[in-house]
Parts: structure tokens; sequence; C-alpha cells
């Protein structure tokens, strides 16, 4: 066993406080209360594994896990070992364990790599859970190429095209979103690497003009990057009065 001192001193830990935090959070067992190597006032003594324990809470937090989110990788480690499993790439997609963790890491490794805000990174680890790893693994196996959406304070995860919804109801000029794409983090994690998605994003737009709704599909190129296609246009809708549709076939 080693004495709290040792353990701030070999992990870089700066604070017992730390430790504290983290034995409350449930991450690492309580220390065992001896007698100071002095003989004189009391010590906390901890098992030597808490430092690797340690260690790799210090790298999930770095990776932008909350505590929450680093208890669930932790968990899910210990699981995989006590089982005596061995998790090889073809493995990764029955194993809920080893696909949440990954999960995890590449949601929060992606949102690294995106913003500078650690505050953002830790609110996003703080609310993501294996509901939403398991949404995706779903939303995949059907077909659809999930992506992971964050708002700063809610997690969804949706298919791709549903972005754009998003976008388009903001009533806010300031809102901005976190948006982090998993189509390769799935092929690479799931059974046999399926060539999914199966279904894809078919871009059309509705465009309002004098109480009538036309349905366009939307092309790539041009001058601005895209272009509404005028040949297949649809009317969707019509809200004018038969007044105002007979006098506007007559002009």
């Amino acid at each position: 066993m080693i004495t709290t001192h040792e353990l701030l001193q070999r992990t870089g830990i700066k604070s017992a406080k730390t430790l504290t935090r983290w034995h409350q959070a449930g991450i690492i067992p309580e220390p065992v209360i001896g007698t100071h190597p002095s003989g004189r006032g009391k010590i906390g003594y901890w098992q030597d594994w808490v430092v690797d324990r340690c260690v790799r809470v210090l790298d999930l937090r770095q990776q932008g896990h909350s505590l929450r989110s680093a208890l669930l990788v932790l968990t899910d480690e210990a699981t995989d070992v006590s089982d005596g499993l061995s998790v090889t790439p073809e493995d990764r997609g029955e194993d809920g364990h080893s696909y949440r963790r990954q999960f995890f890491s590449a949601v929060l490794g992606a949102a690294q790599g995106m913003t500078g805000d650690p505050h953002l990174r830790e609110r996003l680890g703080q609310q993501l859970n294996h509901g939403h790893a398991d949404v995706a693994r779903e939303l995949w196996s059907d077909g659809f190429n999930p992506i992971v959406v964050f708002d700063g304070t809610r997690i969804d995860v949706t298919p791709d095209f549903m972005i754009a919804h998003r976008f388009a109801g903001a009533q806010n000029d300031e809102t901005s979103l976190l948006v982090v794409l998993l189509h390769s983090f799935m092929r690479r994690t799931q059974t046999g690497g399926e060539a999914r998605p199966t279904i894809t994003p078919a871009p059309k737009v509705w465009s309002q003009s004098g109480g009538v709704m036309t349905e366009y599909e939307v092309h790539t190129g041009g001058r601005l990057g895209f272009s509404l296609v005028d040949r297949t246009a649809i009317k969707v809708g019509d809200t004018r009065t038969p007044g105002e549709s007979e006098a506007a076939r007559g002009e």
C-alpha cells in the first residue's frame, strides 16, 4: 500500500482534495486510515492498483470525459477484464461494453478537435451516456447514417438528414451546434464493417410564393454551389382562395 503523498507524487495529481472527490464519485475506493510512518497522527493508505486507476482517469479527463462518463468507461473496462474478454475488431459490434467505450472516446475526441472550450466538452461528457451509443447503433443497423448533435445543453443522436430540420427551425441567430459525424466510426466498429448506410439524403426544399408551395430537388453545382431543379418541381400546397387561384390562371 502507498500513502496519499506517494499517490499524488506518482500520478501528478496536485491535491488530496481531488482524491477525495474521486472517492466520493465512486471512481476510487476509500483509503485505509492508519498510523503515520512517523508514529504521530493518522494518514490515508491506498491499494497499489489505485495508481493505475488514477492515471487512467487523468487520461479520460484529458479526452474530455466528466467524472460521470469516466466512471462509465472504467466500469465497462472492468467488466471486460472480469469476463475474460479478448475483444477483436470482429467482436466489437456484439460487445456492448467495448463499443460504448469506443463511442464515448470517438465523440469526445472529435469534440476536442472541434472546440477549444473545455467547459463545452465537459458538459458534453456529463450528458453522454450508454443510451446515445445504443441509439447510434440502432440507427446504423436500420440503414441510417447517425450523427451526434449537441447545442450546449442537450445531446441528440439522429440521422444525418435531420440536421437540416434543426437549423431550419432555429429561431435564435446565436444558436450554434456541435455536430459529430459517426460514419467512419460506425463502419469500423460494427460487425463485418457493413457498407451502410442504405438510407441517404436526397435534398429537396419547399419554396413558398404567392400562396403556392413548390417542392424542388436540389443539385450540387452552380454559382452558389447548388441549384434548384425547375423541370422536376411539383406543387405541394396552395393556400390561395378559389378566386385568387382563378385570377392567377387568367394572368
